[in-house]
């Protein structure tokens, strides 16, 4: 949804009391592109938010307490649906949030099981 751009840095002896680490000025410029609704945004998000609400779990596990959770915020998918659903989509049920690529998130929201 941006591009990140590092436009100086700041040594941390400017602060005080100086922190351990130096800072950096980023300027944020929003992406004109967009997911083709809204309700692909909030699925997207709401996958990526589950994919990464315990990372040193396994993606498959995380999916699947978000598909047990009560109310609106669940996915409503069973075990075997959460790893048919990834495998399908070339993502191991067995890998973690952070070594998929932004494309893989596309992929699983685009082809999420109605």
């Amino acid at each position: 949804y941006a591009e990140p751009k590092i436009i100086s840095y700041v040594s941390k002896n400017c602060f005080w009391p100086a922190p351990k680490v130096d800072s950096a000025i980023i300027k944020i410029t929003p992406s004109k592109l967009r997911g083709p609704t809204p309700q692909f945004a909030s699925l997207f998000f709401k996958i990526v938010r589950a994919g990464f609400s315990q990372p040193r779990k396994q993606l498959a596990g995380n999916l699947l307490a978000l598909s047990r959770a009560e109310g609106s915020k669940s996915l409503k998918l069973s075990k075997k649906e959460v790893e048919e659903w990834l495998k399908k989509n070339g993502v191991n049920p067995t890998q973690r949030a952070e070594t998929l690529s932004i494309e893989d998130w596309k992929n699983l929201s685009n082809n999420f099981p109605v």
